[in-house]
């Protein structure tokens, strides 16, 4: 291709081109380069996807004059991940036909890699010295999958494609038509119309994946002469994660050429503005003073069960998430590594018909880890009581757990959710036994509360109503209090928070902490070496106890240095990974140990914690070290500032500077 027909193709900001290394970018500049040699070469100037591949910010210093040009702007600022090309070295991608796919699989008549099973004077040579040729099982049977004619699903990820074959070729229609699963992932598509191309060109495929395809938006203002005027009834999962769309418009006018969409995949977009288009004026066709939504009003989305809007820039559960409770068939929701900071249960009120009705009603799986949720009035909002088909909930890594211990966390998650329909909580099974003790330790914790507040009931010192106040504020907080303590009545042994004074507080408190309502059993296991064989220890232990204490127990029974355990916890035999105990300053209560537990006790290799412990000091004497360093440099700095004072004065008393 000659060179100014290959300018005239590339558009800025859009254009998608690889290196010679298949490394991908974005064009953002075409033209002459001011630091380079040959002022009349062109270049392009290209932002990669990959930042550290990058050398600066769009911009170069002059060779003529010395001065900082700015030839384009990286799309992060501070970023550094611009260079410039020579068009030699820039790939403008393939395109997508028969001998792209053909290359990807094994050819029909290709001659077998190992005949009869074996490599072709290919030998490994044994201990005695002797030679055994190398085997290779079941080729046959994995050739049978590299087969273009006998897949009905493909993988073309990661070669290079920007467009489709401008004549597409007969044979390659006939071959096409078998697949009803394709994954485009990680090309260099970035035009809607080639996406289009790719839909008629698969005409039976219902699972189609553009993922790290960075295509953009829609052209504005008509999205919909841009792109798929034909409907596309067959596709029932589409992925566009990662694809650079801004604006939820684009996911709009996309949706209405495939109404049967079952999952829809958007990670790593920015769906910020979601509300402006499913309820704002950006919804072209909302009725003035008439508060509907564009998912009822055009029919939209209303197969779709599952959609993954993890990394899509959302904030607000009010505003934004709660536009995608509109979408009938919804069952899994996923919003992982958003900034969302709360979680409400809203009411819906139909316009046409009047009715209410709970938001999600048949949502059953709910990610919201690595958000922004601080509160756990946001628990209380995902109860049975409102989200009545919860069955899974994932919640790592909110800043309303981050300053607990993972297994208290998980035990008050469970005991505030309630009910029996959430059978999973952050990909682990909810046992019976679990639910019930978790819910237990919920109503003995609170109940210890309020009775310390009944405590100061009758001192003269004491302000009787403020303390009301905080009774009050603290049921409140608990709002599954009430039903909780009537279902484990017999646990809290005749204890009632509310009705208990000053007089029988004493004694109340003092049956509290003398049953075995504050202690479980647990069985501890030795998983070390030397004492593996030894039988395991059972013992009542306080959920107050400390790791530390434990440890020292530990090392009575089984002679085993406290620096050299690492214990772990099983509250259920069913649980597939234990819990580290990793914190010594934490307590039982704080792991949420349930009655019959586990806790094993492993051996740390004794050259591991030498190494650790050499590495913690390095890491102190560089903090020390660079403590000095800084110590020093502010010296100097005030030396230097002394000197220039006195330099100052010296100056302004020779020139006769009135005083």
């Amino acid at each position: 291709m000659r060179e100014h027909d290959t300018l005239s193709q590339i558009v800025v900001n859009k254009t998608r081109v690889q290196d010679q290394d298949g490394f991908p970018a974005t064009v953002r500049y075409v033209g002459n380069v001011a630091s380079a040699k040959n002022q009349s070469e062109i270049y392009v100037g290209v932002e990669w996807d990959d930042p550290t591949r990058g050398k600066h910010d769009g911009s170069v210093v002059s060779r003529a004059t010395g001065e900082v040009v700015q030839h384009f702007c990286t799309s992060d600022s501070g970023s550094t991940a611009g260079s410039f090309l020579r068009l030699s070295k820039v790939d403008f991608g393939n395109e997508l036909n028969l001998t792209v796919m053909k290359n990807r699989y094994v050819e029909e008549e290709a001659d077998l890699v190992a005949p009869n099973n074996k490599f072709q004077d290919c030998y490994a040579r044994t201990a005695k010295g002797l030679t055994k040729p190398i085997e290779l099982l079941g080729e046959i049977k994995i050739r049978k999958k590299q087969q273009l004619q006998d897949l009905t699903a493909i993988s073309l990820r990661s070669l290079g494609i920007a467009k489709v074959e401008s004549n597409t070729s007969s044979e390659l229609l006939n071959v096409s038509a078998r697949y009803i699963e394709v994954d485009l992932g990680s090309n260099l598509f970035s035009d809607w119309s080639q996406m289009e191309k790719v839909l008629i060109l698969f005409p039976n495929v219902q699972n189609i994946s553009w993922a790290s395809n960075r295509i953009g938006d829609l052209d504005l203002p008509n999205p919909k002469k841009c792109f798929l005027s034909n409907q596309f009834s067959n596709i029932t999962v589409l992925n566009l994660n990662r694809c650079n769309i801004h604006s939820f418009g684009t996911v709009i006018t996309v949706s209405e050429s495939m109404p049967n969409l079952e999952e829809l995949y958007l990670s790593g977009n920015d769906l910020s503005n979601i509300d402006k288009f499913v309820f704002g004026s950006d919804c072209e066709d909302i009725g003035i003073g008439q508060p509907t939504n564009i998912f009822h009003r055009r029919k939209l989305l209303q197969h779709l069960s599952l959609i993954d809007c993890s990394s899509c820039n959302l904030s607000s559960w009010e505003d934004q998430v709660n536009c995608f409770s509109y979408l009938p068939q919804l069952k899994t929701l996923i919003l992982d590594h958003n900034r969302i900071n709360s979680v409400s249960s809203l009411l819906h009120t139909e316009s046409f018909s009047g009715s209410t009705s709970l938001s999600f009603p048949r949502l059953t799986t709910l990610q919201i880890a690595s958000n922004a949720i601080s509160s756990w009035e946001s628990i209380d909002a995902l109860s049975s009581k409102y989200f009545t088909n919860l069955c899974s909930l994932r919640f790592r890594n909110n800043p309303l757990t981050q300053s607990i211990a993972a297994g208290e966390a998980r035990a008050i998650t469970i005991a505030r959710i309630g009910g029996t329909t959430l059978s999973y909580l952050n990909a682990s099974r909810i046992s019976d036994r679990e639910r019930i003790e978790s819910e237990r330790r919920y109503v003995r914790n609170t109940a210890r509360e309020l009775l310390l507040l009944n405590n100061g009931f009758g001192d003269e010192n004491t302000n009787e109503s403020k303390i009301m106040a905080q009774k009050e504020k603290h049921i409140l907080d608990h709002p599954r209090f009430h039903e909780l303590m009537k279902t484990h009545a017999q646990s809290m042994m005749g204890i009632n928070p509310f009705t208990a004074t000053h007089g029988n507080n004493s004694n109340s408190l003092h049956s509290f902490g003398s049953i075995g309502n504050n202690s479980v059993m647990v069985t501890i296991r030795s998983m070390a070496s030397a004492t593996c064989t030894m039988k395991p220890i059972q013992k009542r232990l306080p959920l107050s106890l400390p790791i530390q204490r434990l440890k020292i127990m530990c090392h009575r029974a089984f002679d085993l240095d406290v620096v050299f355990q690492a214990l772990s916890l099983k509250n259920d035999p069913k649980d597939p990974f234990p819990t580290v105990l990793d914190n010594d300053e934490s307590t039982l209560a704080q792991w949420g140990v349930v009655e019959n537990a586990e806790i094993w006790m492993e051996e740390i290799d004794p050259e591991l914690v030498k190494k650790e412990n050499m590495k913690e000091e390095i890491e102190h004497k560089k903090r020390m070290l660079l403590q000095g360093e800084l110590g020093d440099r502010r010296k100097e700095e005030l030396e230097r500032e002394k000197m220039e004072y006195v330099t100052a004065a010296k100056r302004a008393a020779s020139n006769g500077t009135p005083k």
